[in-house]
């Protein structure tokens, strides 16, 4: 009895797509190693694990930031990413996620702003309000500061102003 040319078509489809769908399946396995960082949509980037510290990777799976910290958060605002050496992960019932021990910041292109030496930071408006012992001051998207820590009481930038207390 005589094939019908379908079946042949049908057998070589499936091959393909065996041979192709292992390959995917087994860099998706890789992927799942990696965190992306995610704005609108678009991956940026990728937090990666190794010797169970923390770098960034861009999206074509090269290092761009060594891995180095005990923790780089998997998101970003205005370029910014919070990092720390020395915290904890949360997992307390229904509360998931790190507690800080020093904040620090890096970019979205992996570059060092700030190793982790801040007691509080809250990114806002392409700056950062930092908090170092007591005293509270900001730095800049580029790592510069913009006022050292001088005020007893600050808020972060918004639309260009931030309220503060001497």
């Amino acid at each position: 009895k005589r094939k019908k040319p379908w079946s042949k078509i049908f057998f070589i489809f499936l091959f393909f797509f065996s041979c192709d769908n292992h390959e995917i399946n087994s860099h998706k396995s890789d992927e799942q190693s990696f965190v992306p960082i995610i704005e609108s949509d678009n991956i940026l980037a990728f937090v990666y694990n190794e010797n169970g510290k923390t770098g960034l990777m861009d999206t074509s799976y090269n290092v761009i930031l060594p891995a180095q910290f005990d923790y780089i958060e998997n998101w970003q605002l205005d370029n910014l990413i919070r990092i720390d050496s020395g915290g904890k992960v949360i997992d307390d019932g229904d509360a998931v996620g790190y507690r800080f021990k020093k904040y620090g910041l890096i970019n979205i292109q992996g570059k060092i702003l700030f190793r982790p030496q801040f007691d509080e930071m809250t990114v806002s408006d392409g700056s950062a309000l930092v908090r170092v012992d007591s005293l509270f001051g900001f730095v800049d998207n580029k790592g510069n500061w913009l006022i050292k820590p001088t005020y007893k009481l600050a808020y972060p930038f918004y639309k260009g102003t931030a309220v503060v207390k001497d």
